[in-house]
């Protein structure tokens, strides 16, 4: 298992294009740009307050584990989590 490490930074310009990769844009609108931590966007559900982690090209997925550190976990896993 890999582990990802990086501080969250919201003070970065909201990137939606890795979101709009994974998601239809009727799902996207429920979402609030929280962030970025090394290359990893992150994105609250507004219903759920979960997160969806996404890597800049919407190819990874992670979950935070602790403070700065995030595991990979499978796109299913990721959309599962966030809407559980």
């Amino acid at each position: 298992m890999s582990i990802i490490r990086g501080d969250l930074n919201v003070f970065v310009e909201p990137n939606w294009a890795p979101l709009e990769m994974v998601l239809p844009p009727h799902k996207c609108e429920d979402f609030m740009y929280m962030g970025r931590a090394a290359d990893i966007h992150l994105y609250k559900h507004r219903f759920t307050r979960r997160y969806l982690s996404i890597s800049s090209d919407g190819s990874h997925f992670y979950k935070h584990i602790e403070r700065g550190a995030y595991v990979e976990i499978s796109r299913a896993e990721a959309i599962e989590f966030v809407y559980s």
